[in-house]
């Protein structure tokens, strides 16, 4: 473990001491930069100004650095794309720390897009990055700019040690994480690559190897409309139809499903949740004395890598879930005459690299902790699945402060990442694995 009396000597001991120490001072400058967004199309804030920091911050290193604003055409026909987003203003960032082209590369990526502050009532220190005893709070001190702080101090740290290493290392900070992942998504579009890749998430320095998919849908469930307080006959005589009746039907058979995969055998993984099936909104009715007629219900079915077809989507999973409703529906009359309309909207994908990549081998060597899942997901879909790069989670924080009041990141985790991170790419380099 980074810091124990097993710690490196020489040019790259040096290097991890300063990391340590660089990483708390670019976070809290970091911090200080509005980069909130709420959607692809959110106002600008501070997203340039905090990119041209970090990129003038490397490039005084002597680093290679691009800032890049792909337009629209490379990105537009993407599945995951939405209609009018665009990266004026909010750049990609991509360095190079060149190495002496002996060894495989490494890339730490990061989104540095935050969810918004929210009520400011609920904060109890500044958005804006405040230092208090062994924390340091602000948006996005753990989701994500500490674990971009991490990877920009170590990269620093190895460049001002003079300690050439045997592979070339890169940085790649991102918009739209937080939206739909078009960000990394981009950059692989424009050909940017690594052998091995980092995502910097917060997950208490544990190697995290796997992650869940998400299937996002909307149930349309038609009613039949009438006045509230007049008896109705029977829907077959033209009779009105409660569709929140109908939606509650479909709701408690939904809810049976999902009980029923989380028993299923072969819908169990050992470092993830199982899967789920969550209604997350629902819209009915037009007026209090008149039967709706339609409510729709938002939910997202969550699975597991193993349910992921040839492709690595979650076609079977929709199948699956199609036949289950359809099933649910002929056994009402009126559903079975009039079934609920599924719109599938969006597909984030599971991924898992294997516990015996070199990787991850060198990842759980170094942090001296067993390798995790993700139940949610992040960026390192897109290096994997778009760029063919072998990538895991590990990054500062727990994820459970993230999108929260007074969110904050322990200052000596922080520290402790940003020496292993150095160690990382010192070990990943020289081809250890």
């Amino acid at each position: 473990m980074v810091g124990s009396e097993g710690a490196p000597g020489g040019r790259l001991g040096d290097a991890v001491k300063a990391a340590g120490e660089k990483a708390g001072p670019l976070l809290e400058r970091m911090l200080a930069f509005d980069t909130s967004a709420d959607s692809s199309v959110s106002p600008l804030r501070q997203e340039a100004e905090h990119q041209q920091f970090v990129a003038g911050y490397l490039a005084d290193l002597g680093l290679e650095v691009e800032l890049l604003e792909p337009g629209a055409e490379l990105f537009e026909a993407h599945r995951m794309a939405h209609p009018g987003q665009t990266f004026d203003g909010r750049p990609i960032l991509w360095a190079r720390l060149p190495g002496g082209g002996r060894g495989p590369s490494l890339l730490f990526n990061g989104h540095y897009d935050t969810v918004p502050v929210g009520s400011r009532d609920e904060w109890h220190r500044s958005p804006s990055g405040e230092r208090a005893g062994d924390r340091i709070y602000g948006r996005g001190a753990c989701d994500m700019k500490g674990g971009n702080a991490a990877a920009v101090a170590a990269i620093a740290a190895i460049h001002d040690a003079g300690l050439q290493l045997d592979g070339d290392v890169f940085l790649n900070l991102v918009p739209f994480e937080e939206v739909n992942g078009m960000g990394t998504t981009a950059t692989m579009l424009l050909g940017k690559r690594a052998d091995a890749a980092i995502c910097a998430e917060p997950t208490r320095l544990r190697p995290t190897i796997a992650s869940r998919g998400i299937l996002e849908l909307e149930v349309n469930v038609a009613g039949r409309s009438a006045h509230g307080e007049i008896p109705q006959p029977h829907h077959s005589e033209g009779g009105a139809v409660n569709a929140i009746d109908k939606a509650v039907y479909l709701l408690a058979g939904i809810e049976r499903l999902d009980r029923q995969w989380k028993a299923l055998p072969r819908k169990r993984h050992d470092l993830l949740s199982p899967p789920a099936i969550i209604a997350t909104t629902i819209q009915g009715g037009t007026f209090w004395a008149t039967w709706p007629d339609k409510v729709t219900i938002e939910a997202e079915v969550i699975y597991l890598p193993g349910d992921a077809d040839g492709e690595g989507t979650g076609a079977a999973v929709m199948e699956e879930f199609e036949a289950y409703v359809r099933t649910l529906s002929a056994a009402d009359d009126w559903l079975a005459e009039h079934p609920p309309e599924i719109v599938w909207r969006g597909d984030v994908r599971p991924v898992e690299v294997g516990q015996d990549h070199p990787l991850v081998r060198v990842a759980c060597e170094i942090s001296s902790l067993p390798p995790a899942g993700f139940d949610s997901s992040a960026d390192h879909l897109y290096l994997i699945t778009e760029g063919s790069i072998p990538s895991i989670l590990l990054g500062p924080g727990d994820i459970a402060q993230a999108h929260t009041a007074d969110e904050f990141l322990d200052l000596a985790e922080l520290e402790r990442c940003s020496r292993l991170y150095v160690e990382l790419a010192a070990a990943w380099t020289s081809g250890r694995s």
